[in-house]
């Protein structure tokens, strides 16, 4: 992903991040937060989970680190589930042959371009005049919130990409951010992952994720304004 601006140096290239992107980021102190972390003792899990990673040095790194930051590094040593979390980035810290959980050994290893592209990710990428009609597609990775948060409020957070709290549901919600929220501008189009669906038709409201993070599955891919699926094979 880190190389494609340079192999296709005519394209508009954006990155868009995630909810791994999110934990990723956080846990190695690459973007800025404002809120979020938490005390031991303090996070109660949606599911059942491993405990949040601990910086057991003394620097003491888990101190003031965003949760996600710390469901994305935490691991469990012993049993038949061993390396495995709420992210599954033991693949992460495999690939650049880092020891699962080890921070500091993944900050050493991990390339400069690659830190830097982490640290860039946008948390809503906006195109104008994306159909015949003029209309605007927002791109979030979950979706914008239904509930009483204003869509306005909810931009402007995502375009200063704001981490002022533990969960950032429009990289991370799913039940609360599926359809538009009532006061989407009429031309406005919301396009999102996440969900592990594919969810095009002629609405509003697109879900393009058809793989799920499935090997098994293709990935897929939308064109505008035709609306055409183009699959992996």
């Amino acid at each position: 992903m880190a190389s494609l601006k340079d192999k296709h140096p005519g394209m508009l290239v954006r990155h868009l991040a995630g909810n791994h992107d999110l934990g990723f980021a956080t846990f190695l102190g690459l973007i800025p937060i404002k809120g979020g972390a938490v005390a031991e003792g303090e996070f109660k899990p949606r599911r059942a989970e491993y405990p949040l990673w601990q910086d057991v040095s003394e620097k003491q790194a888990h101190v003031g680190m965003h949760l996600q930051g710390r469901r994305w590094g935490a691991f469990s040593r012993e049993g038949s589930e061993d390396g495995i979390n709420a992210f599954d980035s033991h693949a992460t810290f495999a690939s650049y042959s880092a020891a699962p959980g080890d921070r500091e050994d993944l900050l050493r290893k991990m390339p400069e371009e690659h830190k830097k592209l982490l640290a860039s990710l946008e948390f809503v990428v906006e195109v104008e005049d994306v159909d015949e009609h003029g209309k605007k597609l927002i791109a979030v990775h979950a979706g914008l919130e239904e509930g009483e948060c204003p869509f306005d409020v909810q931009m402007t957070a995502l375009r200063e990409r704001r981490v002022d709290q533990a969960w950032i549901e429009a990289l991370q919600g799913r039940a609360n951010v599926m359809n538009l929220p009532k006061d989407t501008p009429d031309d406005v189009i919301i396009a999102s992952g996440h969900h592990g669906v594919l969810e095009i038709g002629d609405r509003r409201r697109l879900i393009v994720d058809e793989c799920g993070g499935r090997i098994e599955r293709p990935l897929a891919a939308l064109i505008l304004p035709e609306r055409k699926v183009v699959r992996s094979t």
